[in-house]
């Protein structure tokens, strides 16, 4: 059984336009090996100036051999590089990180970061266009990411099941300046979850995420979304057995000043 010690690795995806024009995603992994578990950063962004806002990736599923470790839907709002990072059971089977990256328009592609032990050693991995996610949020429940009311969402999202408000850790800021952009987040949980969704009412559109979690994945995700003005950050979790938990942050943006101390509650 191979286990990952130490892998940090830059990948570059790319696709060709219509015209030709290579127009690359860059991705970068870094994985490290904390408490026992696999802590894992995906960074990535795209480098052509020709790139618009309309553009952004909707889809993020990191795999290690044949199993899921991470799977992410994603709308507009999530930040620009939300700097992705969670854990995993460093005793998974394999010794490279997949991370495939779905965009907006539907394409989808993979970088395959090799493991090494030297920091001489870093190459960059195969990549190719793939088609897979293990689940997408986005085509299972399409009405909800066009939502921009918070309470909709929720209710097109889960219905008006009652939610249990506890056993969902969230630190974040209550103050964040720079208009809101790359705001931080972190969720965890002990309780045994089949899915963590992520919604505020400070921009125009409600649902920012959803997370698909698998059965062998420690719940310690962290990442970042843009608010355009204040509001707050609802995230539910959904339990295997059927059980909603719930945790709501309150968040204040200004455009300039001081950033705020993350704050952790339940």
């Amino acid at each position: 059984m191979n286990k990952i010690i130490l892998m940090m690795t830059c990948l570059m995806v790319s696709v060709f336009s219509d015209q030709g024009k290579i127009e690359p995603w860059y991705i970068k992994v870094k994985a490290v090996e904390e408490d026992g578990n696999i802590r894992t950063k995906i960074g990535y962004k795209k480098t052509k100036e020709k790139s618009t806002k309309e553009e952004y990736i909707s889809h993020v599923t990191a795999k290690v051999g044949d199993t899921i470790i991470f799977d992410m839907s994603m709308s507009s709002v999530i930040a620009e590089n939300p700097h992705i990072q969670f854990k995993f059971d460093k005793n998974i089977d394999g010794d490279t990180v997949d991370v495939i990256i779905t965009d907006n328009k539907g394409k989808s592609y993979e970088g395959r970061g090799k493991k090494f032990n030297h920091i001489t050693d870093n190459k960059l991995g195969k990549n190719k266009i793939i088609r897979f996610s293990e689940i997408d949020f986005k085509k299972t429940y399409p009405r909800v990411w066009d939502e921009a009311n918070l309470t909709k969402a929720i209710t097109k999202f889960y219905g008006t099941q009652k939610f249990i408000n506890e056993n969902i850790l969230v630190c974040a800021p209550n103050h964040w300046a720079m208009r809101g952009f790359n705001v931080p987040v972190q969720i965890k949980s002990s309780i045994d979850l089949e899915s963590i969704a992520i919604f505020g009412s400070g921009n125009d559109l409600a649902t920012i995420a959803v997370i698909s979690i698998p059965n062998h994945s420690i719940i310690d995700y962290s990442f970042r979304i843009n608010l355009k003005r204040k509001g707050k950050i609802v995230v539910v979790g959904k339990g295997r057995d059927g059980k909603l938990y719930k945790n709501v942050h309150y968040l204040s943006v200004a455009m300039s000043g001081e950033f705020g101390d993350i704050k952790c509650h339940y």
